[in-house]
């Protein structure tokens, strides 16, 4: 259900966007818009390999992927994703960063490929960040990045900041 959501998004960004030239270059966009969204599942396919070797969550896993069972061991470590001990591409830096590379791509690059990653890869960071907006755990997850604590009245701006970048840059 979430990639269709995805491919409704990114299908509509790009009638924003290219007007209704769907059929020439749309499959190209709809690959990348699909191609970003699974990028996202780097954050859980990464963990084990760069975790610390004590870590039962990275042995675990680590145990799946020996096993060359890739999707069991990710669908493993999002279900417990409030126990890993750090997130590799969910913070707060890696989302503006995306922001901005989403808008230099869209609007210089001309790559339709191109494009439909980042719009795929920032519908999954705002579905993900709107599911931990509700939960501070896993939210506090996202400014792990930062030294010092972030009060949670500016975890919601971020997250409001950011839902509102997202949709200002697929104008």
């Amino acid at each position: 259900m979430p990639i269709l959501l995805n491919l409704i998004y990114v299908s509509a960004v790009y009638l924003l966007k290219f007007g209704f030239n769907f059929f020439i270059y749309s499959p190209l966009f709809l690959a990348g818009g699909a191609l970003g969204y699974f990028l996202f599942y780097l954050n859980y396919f990464l963990y084990p390999f760069l975790a610390e070797k004590t870590d039962e969550l990275a042995i675990k896993s680590e145990e799946f992927f020996q096993k060359k069972d890739f999707i069991l061991g990710i669908k493993f470590l999002a279900l417990n994703e409030e126990k890993m001990k750090f997130q590799v591409l969910k913070t707060s830096l890696n989302f503006l960063i995306l922001i901005i590379l989403t808008f230099f791509v869209s609007s210089s690059s001309g790559s339709f490929l191109g494009t439909g990653v980042c719009y795929g890869l920032i519908f999954h960071f705002n579905s993900k960040i709107y599911h931990d907006f509700q939960k501070p755990a896993l939210l506090n997850q996202w400014f792990e990045v930062i030294k010092t604590p972030v009060d949670l009245r500016y975890q919601k701006y971020f997250v409001f900041g950011a839902l509102f970048l997202s949709l200002i840059v697929s104008l």
